[in-house]
């Protein structure tokens, strides 16, 4: 006969630690989450973050953690985490270093290779070894040497030459409880992979399905709206003790997976309401009557989110008859929630009663779309420039400091120079379906330009304000420093030609502080020009002194939008020899 493991997955949040805790017979916790050296990042059941601190995860594990053998957190900066629980009774932990972060390459392949040999009988001290040798020798992971330095077996001086899970089995089978949600239910689309930066526009999507019956999830074509709530779906799917919802429905039926009257029913009701009848007629078909009052009674006290996808509702009227549907829907409903994916100007007429919200999914930002890129891109992966080979390295390379949250189309944004905009275009120009399109097709003489471009000096040659220059010529200089002790000396010349070119400009962009002296002098000289009687001359200075608080106005706005960096005369460069 063969040994069995029981496993089973649990949302990370306080309570259901709480409830694993009380339960008895459990020996072993994986603990998988972001780390702090000062806390561990879990849920709070709603969508959002809840910092665990250290000291709050030894008061909970000291109260009921008797029966626990071993704990592994996985997570950057954890060690704090596991003393934590040694300090709580814990024997054995698996843990991380408190002063460096982890890549999820390593965890992962850390992970595969210590659990298949804890089953196959191994200790946990030689499973840790070989998991640690696995990591090491994984051609997938940058520096792979200094990752597998990162993982710790706590207590250090402590005797792990024990199995974790049995003695000698001859054949291992995992019986796995999902946790909540595992039952059968409505197939759900896939997030894409790899999806990135997307967390704030589905916590709002979460938080707005608390007070709204219908949500929209509104963006252009291309732009991941279908993919945002394709993870909101899944992710609520997983966590049915947390979110309130006993059904997730996702329209049309991504596919049948259930032979039952509920979707047999909606399969009809999306073929009547695309089809090309008029809107007026929908309410007096039989078909839809009859199929419309099926859901109604299946759903009418179920708590289900259905999700609707709207790219087949081309036409007005099946707009129209969508609009029909939801209202017919709500009105014979008590729980029912819908997200409704589409494009902004889509319109569906409800009344007043049903209460609507809208989460937009605007365009990425300059840093995640080289994020984005530089995980699909294979010249990346593929080590095509030796320097950068991790989609991180890249956004490193490509994104100058301060432009991370910058956005192609963003008139109130951050100023983009030539260089950033063309990388920007090159890259996918933040559209998730084009960074796809770019970084699959991109050629190898493609991506060497796109290289090529990256290493150009950034910096823009009109400056709106003296706040902007002088950043910009404190962060060219800390870069010419940079290049001299690199003895990269071509690059240097590159920087202090630029640094010339912009010295010319301190002149015409004066400080605030002289501007401001400025404007205290106009203002005496137009009010001795007013007591003269000498009102040409006071109107030419009033249009003078107007123009020279729009100068103050913009300086003032520049210095709020900089304040959190240092705005000072540069220090003289070394000079290059």
């Amino acid at each position: 006969g063969g040994s069995e493991v029981e496993l089973a997955f649990e949302t990370a949040t306080s309570d259901r630690l709480g409830a694993f805790l009380a339960a008895a017979g459990t020996q072993v916790l994986h603990f998988s989450c972001h780390g702090n050296p000062e806390f561990l990042c879990i849920e709070d059941g709603e969508g959002g973050a809840q910092f665990l601190l250290v000291d709050d995860l030894r008061e909970l594990m000291s109260a009921g953690s008797g029966e626990l053998l071993f704990v592994f957190v996985s997570a950057c900066f954890s060690r704090p985490a596991g003393e934590a629980f040694i300090k709580a009774g814990v024997p054995h932990v698996v843990c991380c270093q408190h002063d460096e972060p982890l890549m999820d390459s390593a965890a992962r392949e850390f992970s595969r290779n210590f659990y298949l040999s804890l089953a196959c009988g191994r200790t946990l001290r030689e499973a840790f070894h070989l998991a640690k040798l696995a990591v090491k020798t994984c051609p997938r992971i940058p520096d792979a040497e200094n990752e597998m330095r990162k993982f710790l077996l706590l207590p250090e001086d402590s005797d792990h030459d024990k199995p974790i899970f049995f003695t000698r089995p001859r054949s291992v089978s995992i019986t796995a409880n999902i946790g909540p949600g595992s039952g059968k239910t409505h197939m759900l689309p896939p997030p894409p992979e790899p999806f990135v930066a997307r967390e704030l526009e589905m916590y709002k999507v979460m938080q707005e399905l608390k007070r709204a019956r219908l949500v929209r999830v509104a963006g252009l074509s291309g732009s991941g709206k279908t993919s945002v709530a394709a993870s909101v779906a899944q992710y609520i799917s997983i966590r049915k003790q947390t979110f309130p919802f006993d059904e997730v429905i996702w329209l049309p039926l991504w596919f049948a997976t259930r032979d039952d009257r509920l979707s047999s029913c909606f399969n009809e009701l999306i073929a009547l309401l695309q089809d090309e009848g008029p809107a007026a007629r929908l309410q007096l078909d039989k078909l839809y009557r009859q199929k419309c009052s099926s859901v109604i009674e299946t759903l009418h006290h179920t708590k289900a989110l259905v999700i609707i996808e709207t790219k087949g509702f081309i036409e007005v009227q099946a707009i129209g008859k969508l609009s029909l549907f939801l209202q017919d829907l709500f009105k014979g409903t008590k729980y029912v929630r819908v997200i409704l994916v589409c494009r902004p100007e889509l319109e569906v007429m409800l009344s007043n009663k049903v209460i609507q919200s809208e989460v937009l999914v605007e365009p990425l930002n300059f840093e995640t779309t080289a994020m984005l890129f530089g995980r699909i891109c294979p010249h990346v992966s593929n080590r095509c420039c030796q320097e950068i080979c991790t989609a991180r390295q890249l956004a490193n390379f490509l994104v100058p400091k301060g432009k991370e949250e910058a956005r192609l189309c963003d008139p109130d944004g951050v100023n983009l120079t030539n260089r950033c905009i063309e990388i920007f275009q090159l890259i996918g120009k933040g559209i998730p379906s084009e960074i796809h399109k770019c970084a699959g097709s991109m050629t190898t003489g493609e991506f060497k330009r796109l290289i090529e471009i990256g290493s150009r000096v950034d910096y823009n040659p009109d400056c709106a304000t003296r706040v902007e220059l002088e950043l910009q010529i404190g962060r060219l200089n800390e870069e010419l420093q940079v290049a001299v002790r690199e003895m990269k000396f071509n690059r240097a010349t590159e920087i202090q030609g630029i640094l010339d070119e912009l010295e010319p400009l301190r002149e015409a962009l004066p400080k605030i502080d002289d501007l401001q002296r400025m404007a205290h002098d106009l203002r005496q000289d137009m009010d001795r020009a007013v007591s003269d009687k000498n009102y040409r001359e006071a109107e030419d200075l009033s249009q003078q002194l107007e123009l020279l608080n729009n100068k103050i106005e913009k300086e003032n706005k520049a210095i709020e939008e900089y304040e959190e960096d240092e705005v000072q005369e540069p220090k003289e460069p070394e000079p290059i020899n």
